[in-house]
């Protein structure tokens, strides 16, 4: 339940971290003029979109990132430990919330490199659909692949770990240590 409360405050605060940087990033971001060239080919309504602010995807990474870090101290502060917890659910867990953390920040990479490449190169169309469909490919099987051997490489220490302290409980170590010495 605590986890709960916890990611509800997250969200609240992400939304308005987000809003509220809204308003001081994108007049930053007109200010110094990094925003969208539209090109002359094309109907004349679509040049007033001339100078629309990309990299605005920078204040919902700012957001969650500091989301994320709210969950972990509201969660200590109401007496979780999910941080600190050491049997299998909550590895697994651990597992799953660094890896949405990282989906979210290799997406907001590719946001970045497609405004990127839009305003300081001045291309218009910023990365190809091949190109961002193949990268978001990758990210998508990458991640989870490595989050679920992660999760495996824990569990099989959970396993092993579980079974030397009940071979320890059992008086097994003595019969090991006896034929160490002899």
């Amino acid at each position: 339940m605590k986890i709960i409360i916890a990611c509800i405050v997250a969200a609240i605060i992400a939304f308005g971290i987000s809003f509220g940087l809204g308003y001081i990033v994108i007049p930053f971001l007109h200010k110094i003029k990094f925003g969208q060239t539209i090109l002359d080919i094309g109907p004349k309504w679509h040049k007033n979109k001339q100078g629309t602010p990309t990299m605005g995807g920078i204040l919902f990474i700012v957001g969650t990132v500091v989301a994320f870090g709210v969950v972990l101290v509201i969660d200590k502060l109401l007496g979780g430990n999910i941080i600190e917890m050491n049997d299998i659910v909550a590895d697994s867990m651990r597992v799953k919330i660094y890896g949405g953390l990282i989906m979210a920040l290799g997406f907001a990479f590719i946001g970045f490199l497609d405004d990127y490449i839009k305003v300081v190169k001045k291309r218009n169309k910023g990365l190809s659909i091949i190109q961002k469909t193949v990268l978001q490919i990758v990210l998508m099987v990458v991640v989870p692949l490595f989050s679920c051997s992660v999760i495996k490489l824990i569990k099989r220490k959970n396993n092993c770990s579980r079974r030397i302290s009940e071979n320890c409980n059992n008086g097994e170590h003595e019969k090991i240590n006896r034929s160490h010495t002899a």
